[in-house]
């Protein structure tokens, strides 16, 4: 098995309990075993400032912060953490702010495993970028 999926954090914020511990089964089915959880956006948050999280795949609609309020906060507070808006209620006008806040994509459920795959790699490709990048820049410092 690849040992990036070994490395990599995801986290599944999903108000239903049923709904969360099955993404996280599908998601353990793909070869990432390294899985936090979150039932809201608040409790997202908090965990996030206290674990490294590589990828959140976040719920659009759910009690308190929903998921694109979530994502928001998270822009607003510096983070570039992959995000990937999940929804059974989705619309043009969620999906088109998801992405104006940067999503990696908006999967309607169920979830396709194809599509979630996609997800994931896309995020982790984002994330290695990002990454990469604050990499490059700590090097030009030190240069200068």
């Amino acid at each position: 098995m690849n040992s990036a999926r070994h490395e990599l954090v995801i986290m599944v914020v999903e108000d239903h309990n049923f709904q969360r511990k099955a993404l996280m089964h599908q998601i353990r089915g793909l070869g990432y075993g390294n899985l936090l959880e979150a039932q809201d956006g608040e409790e997202a948050l908090t965990q996030c400032q206290h674990h490294q999280v590589d990828i959140l795949f976040c719920d659009l609609r759910m009690p308190g912060m929903d998921g694109l309020t979530l994502q928001k906060k998270l822009l607003e507070l510096g983070s570039d953490l992959p995000v990937v808006i999940m929804t059974g209620h989705g619309d043009v006008d969620s999906a088109r702010e998801a992405f104006r806040a940067l999503a990696v994509d908006f999967l309607e459920k169920p979830l396709d495993e194809a599509r979630l795959l996609g997800a994931i790699s896309e995020a982790f490709a984002r994330q290695r970028k990002t990454a990469d990048a604050a990499l490059n820049r700590d090097q030009i410092q030190r240069l200068l």
